[in-house]
């Protein structure tokens, strides 16, 4: 194994190194041209060995195609060489593997409907629909699950509002039937009560007569009104507790519903695609400033070939990065940098490249 790595560590490193040197030859020939731009074309018959022979022509673009036909020399290997290893692992255990698989596929069934279908039913039924539906129900004023209905409310309050009625009759009491409504609803049996006292002077009298009896048994009556009311505002209160605890327990089911939409829907892969566009626009500019700076030593035609490219490269990489209000003052930055790094009479290119940096490293670093 280890020949083997060494082996096509080998290649790889021998595959780069030619690359490096076609890339180098391009380089150069992209340097005299922008150097030579506005000159003759005897720069162009340099690159191209052209004359007006057409023999020597001909000659021109056999070597151009002889050129071109070097590039598969640094292709990617094919899908045999890349993938070899896993092809082995198939050829030594897949009929194997195929074979138990299919020896236990009602097995492997069973535990990919438990484990897959079944789990994401309960989490749809259990934590979305039931969840949702409950506060749906709260929200409608669901008589089902409260704790008391209000026509139970209703009807002692009714209740006791026509023995009142009855209790003022009886007694002859100067008092309305609106009037006694109106006490009812607010709790206040002051009308009765004063009778009640009274009653109570002569106990053993008044529970013969019956009177004392019947004034007990409407304060019950009351005690039971307001004890409906006080469960009524108890559901209240349930309710607004079950409608929060409902938001609260389906939020984790609605999080992992957006996470998983997002991540059908490839956002965090674009997100992703972008940080990583940022990078290499840091990585462009990092190289443009080395080759503006003349860091290292090289041939000057290689190093402004080298920086045009970069250049074009940033500007492509850019497109998704810079706003699209800046994105033309970038373009004439670049321009701007382009000319000055092949013309230094115009002034340094270095002033260029800080302004760069500081108008819009920002959006590279985000």
């Amino acid at each position: 194994m280890k020949l083997v790595l060494g082996f096509i560590s080998s290649d790889i490193s021998g595959k780069i190194h030619g690359i490096n040197n076609v890339l180098k030859g391009y380089y150069r020939d992209l340097g005299l041209i922008l150097n030579n731009i506005s000159e003759d074309s005897t720069v162009f018959n340099q690159i191209l060995n052209d004359t007006t022979d057409i023999t020597s022509q001909l000659r021109a673009i056999k070597a151009l195609d002889r050129d071109l036909s070097k590039t598969t020399l640094y292709a990617p290997p094919g899908l045999i060489a890349r993938y070899w290893p896993i092809l082995l692992l198939v050829v030594q255990f897949g009929p194997s593997t195929t074979m138990n698989a299919w020896a236990n596929r009602r097995e492997i069934a069973q535990w990919l409907k438990l484990n897959f279908f079944d789990t994401a039913l309960g989490f749809w039924n259990n934590w979305i629909v039931k969840p949702i539906w409950e506060m749906l129900s709260i929200l409608r004023n669901d008589d089902t699950i409260t704790i008391a209905s209000k026509e139970s409310l209703q009807s002692d309050l009714d209740s006791l509002k026509r023995m009142l009625e009855d209790f003022i009759k009886d007694y002859q009491l100067n008092i309305s039937q609106g009037e006694v409504h109106s006490t009812v609803a607010k709790g206040d049996l002051t009308m009765m009560m004063s009778q009640y006292e009274d009653e109570i002077r002569t106990p053993f009298k008044s529970i013969v007569k019956g009177l004392l009896i019947r004034s007990m048994l409407i304060q019950v009556q009351k005690m039971k009104v307001d004890g409906a009311i006080a469960i009524n505002g108890i559901d209240k209160l349930l309710k607004l507790q079950q409608l929060l605890f409902g938001v609260l327990s389906i939020s984790p089911s609605f999080f992992i519903l957006y996470q998983g939409n997002k991540a059908l829907r490839n956002k965090s892969s674009r997100q992703a695609d972008l940080a990583s566009k940022r990078i290499d626009c840091l990585r462009s500019l990092n190289q443009i400033e080395k080759l503006v700076n003349r860091e290292k030593p090289q041939d000057k035609l290689v190093g402004d070939g080298k920086l045009f490219v970069e250049i074009v490269n940033l500007t492509l990489l850019a497109k998704s990065v810079i706003p699209s209000k800046l994105r033309s003052e970038f373009y004439s930055d670049l321009n701007e940098l382009a000319v000055t790094s092949l013309d230094e009479s115009i002034g340094p290119a270095t002033g260029v490249i800080n302004r760069i940096w500081n108008m819009y490293s920002p959006y590279f670093r985000e």
